[in-house]
Parts: structure tokens; C-alpha cells; sequence
């Protein structure tokens, strides 16, 4: 028999002197008994605590503590309920709301479900339902209010509209007529409840337990009575921070704004400083938020001085928060206002745009209409003077987009002595920003590299976050490509210490970009889909994760996953402007071209696809080298798969061959690898052995083993085609040393080119005698390089293993080839034909 007894804690002493007596001689029987209460603080004398110290005494009594959902299970929980997946951002409003409370969760989801306001992958098309408590939870929520005392009912409604968590001391100062001991027995009368709790290290304190709660409360008052109430509050808080206002800008703007057209001013000016404060904080998302309600608010009056600082506020937050073209046309507005007025100095304020030196987004007419802004604020100051610094900046980029790269560098040029000379380290931060764009966008890896450091150095010290994100994201990447893997780590571990701290998707979502690629090229496949997983998670649309994602499915073996990605990607190109395409599908089709095979009708649609997007970046007036080297790799890959000689011949040009020594982190590949692939179809042998020799020398001084193992199953392919035996013997040892490393790493396509080639050659051909010294293969490597004369720690490094392992391995050796050294080693070894001379 299963007897339940719910709601334990509103049962009077009889009953639960009843349980007691019910529970003392279960022995024997077979009974269960199953008690429920909510998780609520009891008074020292309440009767439940004296019967549950009781209890806790009885051999069979287990107490159980039924926690709150995580995210992953509140995501589960909502899509069971649901019936369909949803997204990442809104399984967090919803946990938000409820704290991961199981019933809250499920009527959130319910009601989320009754709205139909889901749109087909899984995110929400309005937040109407965000503001609404359903029904039983409210009843839920009445229910314990009612249990409480007028003067606690009456603190509550008024800490519900301070917010979700409140002080004693805001309190006292809007109930000013209450003393200070029934507002804090109010407390403790709402705490015992449940419905508030203490917030941790810090003293006098209180959050509500749930925002269901705090929002149940409140909209238990009429809009009007809520109004009124926000605006005593925001007049008495105001008086209250009166010697610290500007932290609190946000939460008194928040008051005058829902107090409704009596504080007009007041909610304009602390719009206006919450979102210079969202700014500084690099919180772009609040600051777009909170300028576009100032601009709303101030739109019906004429426009002012006041109106052109809101609109110059907001287009900063929306080109930082990646909304770029939507600022224009208040930044249009602003400057005409200004220059109308004489106001020269806020003038090349609203045409400053050095705060974001890497743009290249906007159409060319975009461009050439902010030029003429620019060119127009020039010629009202003078020359050489610290505002036309700011201006060359801007209009030296604008020039370089325009691929003039002379005219673009003698103007960055230019901005940088007078930065300089006027001790502006924060413009000398953009301007090296800038400078080092132009350097990477022609290629010049090593002088961005040296400019993006200098920028990152004086942007962390100026406190400059979006200069210091953007290039540490660049310059990670770059220091990559040139085998610089601790230096790329540490600008990634930066990047997501600031995001964490600063609590911004973008610098978590770049620092998880440069982890990924730092753990493909080390061949850390588990840690590197976890960063992809992460940052989709959040962002399922992003595009450097998605690339990765397809990278990691295809080496794996997962092919049909592998092409789920390529279609997203191709989906994501399609749907991008078109000068914003160039940028994207540059390295998107680089990916696809490397992926897709000819063997197929859907792979030859997406080689197509890849095919056709590299033509037309080619054909841009706006294209650059960095856009035309990506394209003719992607062309001459295509080219290679196809057979079609002629098409490789016209795109191997000079953008590629320039960056020979560059490994690149956009499709995680050794370019001396494929321009040795792209050497052999052109039938250069001698060509293509050099490229291999300098990839293999790079990557095993890197440390990239995936591409070091790829490398070796190219170069053993050139080899075979040798008919001299010292090739042949080169190459199936490359099969081997590329095979150890594949199974290694668990490169399951790798494995199976591999195996593939090696089914036809056998065992290595030198190994006549096998039988007098039964070596490994991976002995016979090591002893291989011991006869080079190399050390233990040199054959370590090499062949990527600890020295203690290949001491053990050098012992092994000495053992089966009745060896006292490893000179006599070698010696014998070559004698016996076990490895070459």
C-alpha cells in the first residue's frame, strides 16, 4: 500500500502527530509512505520541525531534496513538452524566468506552445508571452500571498517593482513612513515563505526566489497604480543615489520609463547615460537598447543637440554590436545637424568611425556616401591637425576597400604620426588596426602580424575592447598559420577571460574560434567539437563553427554530416548581402571545394556551387589578394578533382605561390602540401617533392601532426610513381609514419586513403630479415632515426612521442638486435637490411 500525504507543511499538530504514531512499527509491513512539502524555512516551533526530527530518526526515513532542471535538462524537459527543438536563447529565457523550477517550467512551455509564436527552427517570433504568468502559477503564487499579513503583502508589491533583487535600504527609503522594524519582520515573514531569499555575501540584501514570483506580484496592480508606484519609487531612489547616480542610471531609467509621460526629461537623461555606461561596459546590445528608447522617447520634440548625441550613441552601438548599415542614417542626420550649427569638433565626432577600423561591410555606395561625410568634416579642420587624424584613418581604409593601397597606406600613414605626436594611444591602436588590414589583405603575413600586436598591446592598455577583440581574433589565426601555436593560445585564453568577465558572447564566441583551430591542427578532435558544440549552442548559425564542424565530421568518417554542413554553409552564403558574400564565401569556398567529391550528383552540386561563388569574388571590382587567394584555392582544387589541367594552370598563380609557407587556419591545411598536390597534376615532380619536403619540415616543427600525416600519404603518392626503390622505400615508410598517426588521432578518412594504398604495396620492402629481429614498425622508425644520429629528445619531437617512450623503444631495439649501443645498432640493423643505408 502507498499512502501520500502532500503539502506536509499545512498540516495542523494532529495530523502529523498521527504520522508519527503511523511510522513508529512499520516492520514487517507493506506499507510506503510518502510525505511532501515545498522547500520552505521553518519557524524553530513550527510543528513540522518538530515531527521531522522525529522522523529523522526512524531507520527507514530518506529525505530527498528535489533540485531545480539544469539547462540541458529545462531544454529537454521544454522539447518533450513542446514536441519539437528550440533554440539555445530561448531555452535561456525560459530557465531565466524559472529558475529551472519544474512546474514553472512546464506551464512557461505550455503557454509558449498555447501563443504559437514558434517559428520552424525552434526560436521565438515575439516576446509578448514573456510578460504573461500563466494561470496556475499565479494561483500558485495567490495562494501563499494570502497566508501572509497585509504589511508583508504591501512590502512585496513594492519590492516586485524595484526588481528582482532590493535592498533594506531602498525600502526604507520609499516606505519612509514605516519604521525599520516592521519592515524587517515584513521580511522575515516573506523569507519563512519562500517567496525571497538572502543574497549571498551581501549583507541586507534580498532577491525574490523565483522572477515568476517577483512578476506574479506585480501584475496583481493595475497598469496605472504600477506606473504611479515606478515613479514614487524612481523620484525617492534618485534622492537615495544621489552621491552615486551613475551606476544606477539604468535602474532609474527603468523607473521614469514605466512611470509613464510624467518624467519625460528624466527619462531621456538616464537612457542617455545607461547607455554610455553599456558602451563602456562593451555591453553593444544594452546600449543599442537603451539609446533607441531615448531616441523614441525624444522623437515628437524638435531636434537638439541632445537628439544628435542620442543618434551618435546609437550608431556607434549598433556598428559594434555588428548591426553595421543600420546606424547610417542617424550618423547622416547627426553630422548634418552639426555642420548646420558650426559645430565642427561633434561634427567629425558622427563621422568617426575609427572605434571599428575593421568594417569592409557596407555596399559601395554605403562607402562612398560616409567617404563624402569624411571628406566634407576635412576640410573644416585643419590638416595636420588631432581631429583630421581620426578622419585619415577612416578615409585611408575607405581607399584601401577601394583596393588603392598606396593612396591607403601613405593616409594611415599620415593618421599615425599626428596620433603619435598627440600622445592618443587609442587612435594609434586603431590606426595600426587599420594598417595591419591592409597588410593582411595583401598578404604581408608577418607585418600584420607585427602592427596587430603593437594594436593589441596599446588597446589592452587603453582599455580599448573592440580594437583588442578584433585583432586578437586576426592575429591568433595568423600566428597559426605560421606555426606560433603558444602565441595564438594566449591571445584565445585572453579573448575568453575578457568574455567571461565582460559576460560577451562575441569575444567567447572568437576565443572558441581560435581553440578550435589551435585543437585541429594539434589533432585534439574531442576538445575541438566541444568548442564548435559550445559556440553553436548559442550561435547554431556561425560561420568559422560551422566550417569546423564539417572539417571534424568529414575526418572522422562522418560523410553524410559532413555534407548537412556544406549545405548550411552554402545556405548561409546565399542569404548574405552580396559584398558581405565576398567576405564569407571567400572561405566557404575553400571548405566546400576541399570536402566535396566529383563521385556524386550532390557533391558535384555543391563543387558547382563553390565553383561559380570563387568566379564571381574574382570578378569583384572590390576583390583584394587575401579574397583572390582563397577563391583560386578553392578554383584550383575544383580544377585538381575534375581532372582539368588548363583550370589549374590559369588560377596556380601568384597569390598562391606567395603564401607557399603558410599553413591556413580557414580549411586547416599546409599550402606547401597542396601546391606539392597542385605541382603533381601539373606533372612538376620536382616541384611538388620540394613543397612536400618543406611541408613535412614545418609541421613537424609545429607539431601539426593531422597535416603531417596527411603530407606524408601526398608525398608517398609522388613517390610511388618513381620506379627507383629508394623512392619506393620512402614512400611506404611515409604510409607508415602517416598511418601511425592516424590511428593515433583516430583519423578514420586518413585511415582508409591510407590502407587503401598500403593493400597494395605491403610491408616495408627493406625488411628482408624480418625474422632474425621481429622489430615494430614503430621501432623500425626509431631506429631509423637513431642511425640519422639523432638524440632521444629529437626522436621524440619528430615522431610526437615522450622521450621516456622512446627509450623504451631504443631498449627493445638493443634487445633484438643482441646490440650493446646504438652505434652497434644501427650498424647491424643496416647489415641485416632492416632499415636503409
Amino acid at each position: 500500500m502507498l499512502l501520500i500525504f502532500d503539502n506536509l507543511q499545512c498540516a495542523d499538530k494532529s495530523s502529523l502527530r498521527l504520522l508519527q504514531i503511523l511510522t513508529q512499527d512499520l516492520s514487517g509491513s507493506r506499507l510506503m509512505i510518502v510525505a511532501t512539502c515545498p522547500d520552505v524555512k521553518l519557524a524553530r516551533n513550527h510543528p513540522l520541525s518538530e515531527t521531522l526530527g522525529e522522523l529523522s530518526h526512524h531507520p527507514g526515513f530518506h529525505r530527498i531534496h528535489l533540485r531545480s532542471l539544469t539547462r540541458t535538462e529545462a531544454r529537454q524537459f521544454v522539447e518533450s513538452t513542446l514536441g519539437t527543438g528550440v533554440s539555445g536563447d530561448l531555452v535561456g529565457t525560459i530557465y531565466d524566468r524559472t529558475d529551472g523550477n519544474p512546474l514553472f517550467v512546464l506551464e512557461v512551455a505550455r503557454l509558449l506552445d498555447q501563443e504559437s509564436t514558434l517559428r520552424p527552427d525552434g526560436s521565438n517570433t515575439t516576446g509578448a508571452w514573456m510578460t504573461k504568468i500563466p494561470e496556475i502559477i499565479q494561483a500558485v503564487i495567490s495562494k501563499r500571498l494570502n497566508r501572509l499579513s497585509e504589511n508583508c503583502n504591501r512590502l512585496l508589491v513594492v519590492a516586485s517593482i524595484l526588481g528582482r533583487e532590493f535592498g533594506i535600504g531602498e525600502l526604507e527609503c520609499v516606505l519612509a513612513e514605516q519604521n525599520a522594524e516592521s519592515i524587517l519582520g515584513a521580511l522575515d515573514e516573506a523569507f519563512f515563505a519562500s517567496l525571497i531569499e538572502e543574497v549571498e555575501e551581501s549583507m541586507g540584501r534580498y532577491r525574490f526566489s523565483h522572477a515568476l514570483v517577483q512578476q506574479g506580484i506585480a501584475s496583481q496592480l493595475s497598469a496605472a497604480r504600477r506606473g504611479k508606484l515606478h515613479g514614487q519609487i524612481g523620484v525617492a531612489l534618485e534622492e537615495f543615489y544621489l552621491s552615486d547616480m551613475g551606476d544606477h542610471s539604468v535602474e532609474l531609467a527603468h523607473h521614469f520609463i514605466e512611470s509613464g509621460e510624467a518624467f519625460g526629461e528624466k527619462r531621456i537623461h538616464y537612457l542617455m547615460e545607461a547607455g554610455e555606461r553599456a558602451l563602456e561596459a562593451h555591453a553593444f546590445e544594452e546600449a543599442v537598447e537603451h539609446l533607441t528608447r531615448a531616441m523614441k522617447v525624444k522623437e515628437p520634440q524638435p531636434f537638439d543637440p541632445e537628439m544628435a548625441a542620442i543618434l551618435v550613441g546609437l550608431n556607434q552601438a549598433l556598428m559594434l554590436s555588428g548591426r553595421w548599415k543600420e546606424g547610417i542614417p542617424y550618423l547622416i542626420r547627426a553630422f548634418e545637424y552639426y555642420v548646420n550649427c558650426g559645430d565642427v569638433a561633434r561634427a567629425v565626432d558622427a563621422v568617426d568611425l575609427s572605434f571599428a577600423p575593421a568594417l569592409g561591410l557596407f555596399s559601395p555606395a554605403e562607402d562612398a556616401s560616409l567617404n563624402e561625410l569624411r571628406e566634407r568634416a576635412l576640410k573644416l579642420v585643419d590638416r595636420n591637425s588631432h581631429e583630421a587624424a581620426r578622419l585619415y584613418c577612416q578615409c585611408g581604409l575607405f581607399q584601401y576597400y577601394r583596393s588603392d593601397y598606396n593612396t591607403a597606406a601613405g593616409l594611415l600613414g599620415h593618421a599615425l604620426n599626428i596620433a603619435k605626436r598627440e600622445n592618443d594611444t587609442v587612435l594609434e591602436a586603431r590606426i595600426l588596426a587599420g594598417s595591419a588590414m591592409l597588410d593582411l589583405k595583401h598578404l604581408c603575413i608577418e607585418s600584420f602580424i607585427e602592427k596587430s600586436s603593437r594594436a593589441i598591446e596599446l588597446a589592452r592598455a587603453a582599455q580599448d575592447g573592440f580594437t583588442e577583440r578584433s585583432m586578437s581574433h586576426l592575429a591568433g589565426f595568423n600566428l597559426i598559420g605560421v606555426g606560433e601555436l603558444d602565441r595564438a593560445q594566449a591571445y584565445a585564453d585572453a579573448m575568453h577571460e575578457s568574455g567571461e568577465r565582460l559576460r560577451s558572447r562575441k569575444w567567447s564566441s572568437q576565443s572558441f574560434h581560435l581553440r578550435q583551430a589551435i585543437c585541429q591542427f594539434t589533432g585534439k578532435w574531442r576538445l575541438a567539437r566541444d568548442y564548435v558544440n559550445l559556440d553553436l549552442f548559442s550561435n547554431p548559425s556561425d560561420v568559422f563553427s560551422l566550417h569546423n564542424l564539417a572539417l571534424l565530421e568529414h575526418e572522422s568518417g562522418s560523410y553524410a554530416e559532413s555534407d548537412n554542413c556544406l549545405d548550411q554553409i552554402i545556405k548561409n552564403v546565399k542569404k548574405n548581402t552580396p559584398l558581405a558574400a565576398d567576405a564569407y564565401s571567400a572561405i566557404a569556398c575553400v571548405v566546400i571545394s576541399l570536402l566535396a567529391e566529383v563521385s556524386d550528383a550532390e557533391n558535384r552540386r555543391r563543387l558547382e556551387f563553390a565553383e561559380s561563388a570563387a568566379g564571381n569574388i574574382l570578378a569583384s571590382p572590390y576583390i583584394d589578394p587575401f579574397m583572390a587567394w582563397q577563391a583560386k584555392i578553392s578554383l584550383c582544387v575544383i580544377a585538381m578533382k575534375r581532372g582539368d589541367i588548363k583550370m589549374l594552370g590559369q588560377h596556380n598563380g601568384v597569390e598562391i605561390a606567395k603564401m607557399s609557407d603558410f599553413v591556413s587556419p580557414w580549411g586547416n591545411m599546409s599550402m606547401n602540401r597542396l601546391l606539392g598536390s597542385f605541382a603533381c597534376a601539373l606533372s612538376n615532380n620536382a616541384v611538388a617533392t620540394t613543397h612536400f619536403e618543406n611541408s613535412i619540415s614545418f609541421c613537424r616543427k609545429s607539431g601539426y601532426r593531422p597535416e603531417l600525416a596527411r603530407t606524408y600519404y601526398d608525398a608517398a603518392g609522388l613517390l610511388m610513381t618513381h620506379d627507383g626503390a629508394t623512392d619506393q622505400r620512402k614512400a611506404i615508410l611515409y604510409l607508415h609514419e602517416g598511418m601511425a598517426i592516424a590511428r593515433k588521432l583516430d583519423m578514420n578518412h586518413l585511415k582508409k586513403l591510407i590502407g587503401e594504398r598500403l593493400a597494395g604495396v605491403g610491408a616495408l620492402p627493406y625488411m628482408v630479415d624480418r625474422s632474425l629481429s621481429p622489430l615494430t614498425d614503430r621501432e623500425l622508425q626509431v631506429l631509423r632515426l637513431v642511425a640519422d644520429g639523432k638524440t632521444n629528445r629529437e626522436i621524440a619531437c619528430d615522431l610526437f612521442i615522450s622521450e621516456f617512450t622512446v627509450g623504451n623503444h631504443v631498449g627493445n631495439i638493443l634487445r633484438k638486435t643482441n646490440s650493446t649501443n646504438r652505434t652497434e645498432a644501427a650498424r647491424r640493423a643496416i647489415r641485416l637490411r632492416l632499415i636503409e643505408d
